[in-house]
């Protein structure tokens, strides 16, 4: 099987651990992951075009370059990316005091093709999703037409409420769930992916998997996807280079197109839907 399809990669970092910090990665304490070699190095949209030739576009996540001035990792994305459309996820703390955040907000929209920010809430940390300025900070995000990306274990009750009510409170305001809420096979996806369907503005981008202990198998896991939240709020991602624990990138996204249940949306859910949320013209 070949892809002969073009595809937009809506969840993928590309690093230079000279320039940027990556404390997470280069620090005193980095992730047991398996062949984190592969992963601890330098990655570029190069690489990407020679692995996957009809990659069209991508959507550039933030790594942690430096989150004391995430704006520095967008001029280092706009001086190095040249050969491919991407859009940008820069950092900000959406717990943060509102003038902070509303003045690192205005820093990030002077760089190019910020498109939202992530802030990961996993652990003790999905708490900050219900703290006391998270929703005025992200009305002001919706109101600049900007995505929030939520990273959380959404098996957790609370955070699973907290961004339902995020999604009630903000009409405006797309959320997406970055790597399928990191669900595991221990948890119930049917249950936890339906309480996410009534709302319109929350989508869910598969990815991430090798993240975790003990992954659902890929096709019951893309089956109850599209059953309970449709083609149209589904987006397949790599997580490169993180992906690399466990698949090339041109494998990864063969096994997707292999297992994924309904060929008629293929499109949809490796390319159109990528494209009209983060406005990629490719």
């Amino acid at each position: 099987m070949t892809i002969r399809t073009p595809i937009i990669d809506p969840h993928l970092h590309l690093f230079d651990l000279a320039k940027g910090n990556y404390h997470w990665l280069k620090g005193d304490n980095p992730p047991t992951w398996p062949h984190l070699e592969r992963i601890r190095k330098n990655h570029s949209a190069v690489e990407l075009l020679q692995a996957l030739p009809h990659l069209a576009g991508f959507v550039h996540i933030e790594a942690g370059f430096d989150n004391d001035s995430p704006e520095r990792e967008l001029a280092w994305l706009a001086e190095h990316v040249t050969e491919l459309p991407y859009k940008a996820i820069a950092y900000a703390c959406i717990s943060a005091a509102p003038e902070r955040f509303a003045e690192q907000l205005a820093q990030l929209q002077q760089a190019p093709n910020l498109v939202g920010i992530r802030d990961i809430t996993e652990g003790e940390d999905g708490l900050r999703l219900s703290a006391a300025a998270t929703q005025q900070n992200l009305a002001l995000l919706a109101k600049h037409q900007l995505i929030f990306e939520a990273q959380a274990n959404f098996a957790h009750p609370s955070y699973r409420d907290a961004i339902c009510q995020l999604a009630v409170q903000l009409p405006d305001l797309t959320l997406v769930l970055c790597h399928a809420g990191l669900l595991s096979a221990m948890d119930d996806w049917q249950e936890i992916l339906s309480s996410f369907a009534p709302y319109a503005n929350i989508l869910v981008k598969f990815s991430g998997q090798e993240m975790l202990a003990k992954p659902l198998a890929i096709q019951p896991a893309f089956q109850v996807l599209l059953d309970t939240l449709g083609a149209k709020r589904i987006m397949l991602a790599s997580n490169y280079p993180v992906c690399l624990q466990q698949w090339q990138y041109d494998e990864l996204w063969l096994r997707y197109k292999q297992y994924w249940p309904d060929p008629h949306s293929w499109n949809s859910v490796s390319y159109q839907n990528a494209a009209d949320l983060y406005g990629l013209k490719v």
